[in-house]
């Protein structure tokens, strides 16, 4: 079943600049905040391997 349309809560995190990309960082919640570090610091680490990827970012 569709659920309807419900507000998230965006929040700005800061500015990454990787592999001369600069990047803005967002987390978006359904409910209450992104309380999760080693989630983020995880992904921070992938980010480089995902820009490098062949794709429509960098083809």
């Amino acid at each position: 079943m569709m659920q309807s349309y419900q507000a998230r809560k965006i929040e700005f995190k800061g500015y990454l600049s990787i592999d001369n990309w600069p990047l803005k960082v967002y987390t978006i919640v359904k409910d209450g905040t992104f309380e999760y570090p080693e989630f983020y610091a995880n992904v921070q680490l992938q980010l480089p391997n995902w820009l490098s990827l062949d794709n429509s970012f960098n083809s």
